[in-house]
């Protein structure tokens, strides 16, 4: 992806701009809504984080995109702001190689969990690409969130897989990965309870809805065969 070509602006950083580089990296992109959400809690998106966007995109440090079923711009990092991460870190991920953004709903919905999540004040979100820059080969989870409980392996079921996929996910789980637990936010309720039913899910695999987590939000409870873990 090219820089934008207006004209640089010098800009003085703030922490919250690198925050804001390293979520875009991490993530792939971003809506305004989404920054907003996550770095300017309250504010009106229209100004104080569209302003300051505006100012670090004239900076080069961030770029806009558009993909065909979003009318919104996607804000997204540009290589400047990778090598200024890289400045100062001794380990920090480069661009994203896919720029159609394929997976466009699934990744949006993935990025409204992390911002959920971050409000609640729980756990160490560790993104997707992070966790493959470590384990290139094998299938991985959308994120990996680290409690004070445990380490659970998050992921978000847009869509759903047929049982002997299932199947084949908790038996990697179960035997291979060495996490505390796993933590699936599915669309399906039919789904959820189809999955409670089977003796091949491992009691530490917990599932909820995602409308019903963002609507209890602190509140919510995952559904295990071992029994509830609430968001709390």
């Amino acid at each position: 992806m090219k820089e934008s070509g207006t004209k640089r602006l010098r800009i003085k950083l703030r922490g919250r701009d690198l925050l804001i580089f390293s979520w875009l990296v991490h993530m792939k992109f971003m809506l305004l809504e989404q920054i907003r959400d996550a770095f300017f809690r309250g504010c009106n998106p229209a100004r104080a984080p569209y302003r300051r966007l505006l100012k670090l995109k004239k900076a080069g440090f961030i770029a806009t995109t558009k993909v065909a079923i979003e009318p919104k711009d996607l804000y997204v990092a540009t290589p400047k702001a990778v090598r200024l991460l890289r400045e100062g870190m001794s380990y920090a991920l480069g661009l994203s190689k896919g720029t159609e953004f394929a997976n466009y709903k699934h990744d949006k919905s993935v990025t409204d969990l992390r911002i959920l999540f971050k409000d609640l004040g729980i756990g160490i979100w560790v993104p997707e690409r992070v966790i493959r820059s470590i384990k290139p080969r094998g299938a991985c989870p959308d994120a990996l969130l680290v409690t004070e409980v445990g380490n659970f392996a998050l992921e978000y079921e847009r869509s759903e897989k047929k049982l002997e996929r299932y199947k084949e996910i908790f038996e990697r789980y179960r035997h291979r990965e060495h996490y505390d637990g796993a933590l699936y936010i599915c669309e399906s309720e039919s789904l959820i309870e189809e999955l409670l039913s089977k003796d091949w899910v491992s009691k530490a695999t917990f599932f909820i809805h995602r409308k019903r987590l963002f609507a209890e939000r602190e509140d919510a409870i995952f559904l295990g065969r071992s029994g509830k873990l609430p968001v709390s």
